[in-house]
């Protein structure tokens, strides 16, 4: 019995939650104004909920591209869009035309990239490292499109088969 509470930091706990949380894998983020961004941290929006719901949202091309890449490396030491795979929060923003939410979020893709590159390389080096050594990448296997709406309902297509996957953890 008891109460279940999952803590973990967004960035280096990537192995426990399969990668990124973000784009209504298991978390998203909806400011002021009504806009649903992929995370607090990631201030790119294409929706609001003024004008679809979330379930439209969460299903729509945007988020459903972040969650089919999920996660964005093998070592889930490195789960982030932002600072551990910045290329590809630049490249989702551009593809998908995401607006800026927040006075200087456009940073992140113009004058911060630079050294959003470097420490994501500088970190990869480090992470990497780890990631092998202490047996991640055989404990811990990436699984692309966990996230993936699709995915999961053919994973869950029916109460038998969700118990059946649930018993081979």
């Amino acid at each position: 019995g008891g109460d279940f509470a999952f803590v973990a930091d967004f960035w280096n706990h990537g192995f426990l939650t399969h990668g990124c949380l973000a784009a209504g894998a298991k978390y998203l983020h909806v400011n002021a104004k009504g806009y649903v961004e992929p995370c607090v941290f990631q201030q790119f929006a294409v929706d609001s909920i003024r004008e679809k719901s979330i379930l439209e949202i969460i299903k729509s091309p945007f988020f459903t591209a972040y969650k089919r890449m999920v996660p964005y490396s093998n070592n889930l030491f490195r789960p982030c869009p932002i600072i551990d795979n910045p290329k590809v929060l630049r490249a989702m923003i551009k593809e998908f035309n995401a607006i800026p939410q927040h006075e200087g979020s456009e940073r992140v893709l113009s004058e911060l990239a630079p050294e959003l590159d470097k420490l994501a390389e500088e970190w990869k080096e480090y992470a990497d490292k780890l990631w092998l050594e202490h047996g991640y990448a055989e404990t811990h296997p990436s699984k692309r499109g966990v996230y993936d709406y699709e995915t999961r309902l053919r994973r869950y297509s029916s109460k038998e088969d969700k118990l059946a996957v649930d018993k081979k953890g």
